[in-house]
C-alpha cells in the first residue's frame, strides 16, 4: 500500500521489478477494496478537475494498460490518482499528500469531506506508519515463554503488550523507564492483589 500510494512508484513501481501481471492485478485489488471499505465517503462532491500530479510523461509505459483496465470517467479520484503520470523525484511524500487534505474548523474538526481529502487521509495512514525494527519472527517465538504456569490467565492485549515491551526494552531510550516503573505499581494497587503494594523496578540484563 504505501508503495502504491507514494506519487513516485505508484503501480510502476512493481512493474519495474517485473512482478507477474496478476501480482499487480491483485496490487489493484487491494487498493481499491480498502479505499472503498474503509475510506470512500458514501457521499461527497465529485471534483472532475482534480489532478494528483504536475508532471506530464508522453512516454508513461504504462498508460495504456492503466486506461484499459482500471481507468474510467466516474470522478473516482483514486482511479485519477492511479493513471496520472508518477511524480519524479518527489522528496516529501507526506508533505504532498497533506496539502490535498481537507480545510479544517479552528477546532481541528474537517469542514467537508471531500473524495480527494479521503484519499489523502488514506495515504497519509499508510505512509506515515514507521517501520518495523523488530524481527517479527523471532519476536512471536519468543513470545509463547511469556505464557506460564503463573501467567496463564493473561489477556490477549496483556500477552501481546509483554511481547512488544521485551524486544523494545533492549534499546536505549524507547522506553520510558520511569512512565513504565509507574505504570506497574499502579497496576499493582488493583483490588484482586489482596491490597498488597508492589514494587516494580526496572532489570537490565547484562
Amino acid at each position: 500500500m504505501a508503495m502504491i500510494m507514494h506519487p513516485s512508484f505508484k503501480i510502476e513501481y512493481f512493474h519495474d521489478q517485473k512482478w507477474e501481471p496478476e501480482w499487480i492485478e491483485w496490487c489493484f485489488e487491494i487498493v481499491h477494496e480498502i479505499w472503498n471499505k474503509h475510506y470512500k465517503p458514501a457521499s461527497s462532491p465529485i471534483n472532475t478537475e482534480a489532478h494528483f500530479t504536475a508532471v506530464t510523461d508522453d512516454d508513461d509505459l504504462l498508460a495504456d494498460y492503466f486506461k484499459k483496465h482500471h481507468c474510467n470517467n466516474d470522478g473516482d479520484p483514486l482511479e485519477k490518482y492511479l493513471c496520472d503520470p508518477v511524480i519524479e523525484d518527489l522528496d516529501n511524500p507526506l508533505h504532498y499528500w497533506t496539502s490535498l487534505l481537507d480545510p479544517c474548523d479552528q477546532s481541528g474538526k474537517v469542514v467537508t469531506i471531500m473524495l480527494k481529502g479521503a484519499l489523502a487521509q488514506m495515504a497519509l495512514d499508510f505512509l506515515s506508519t514507521p517501520a518495523m525494527s523488530t524481527n517479527v519472527e523471532r519476536l512471536f517465538s519468543h513470545g509463547r515463554l511469556n505464557v506460564t504456569k503463573q501467567h496463564h490467565n493473561l489477556s490477549v492485549e496483556s500477552t501481546i503488550a509483554q511481547t512488544v515491551l521485551n524486544s523494545w526494552i533492549k534499546y536505549p531510550g524507547l522506553v520510558n523507564d520511569d512512565e513504565l516503573t509507574e505504570f506497574f505499581n499502579n497496576k499493582s494497587k488493583r483490588p484482586n492483589n489482596g491490597g498488597k503494594k508492589v514494587v516494580t523496578t526496572i532489570v537490565e540484563e547484562g
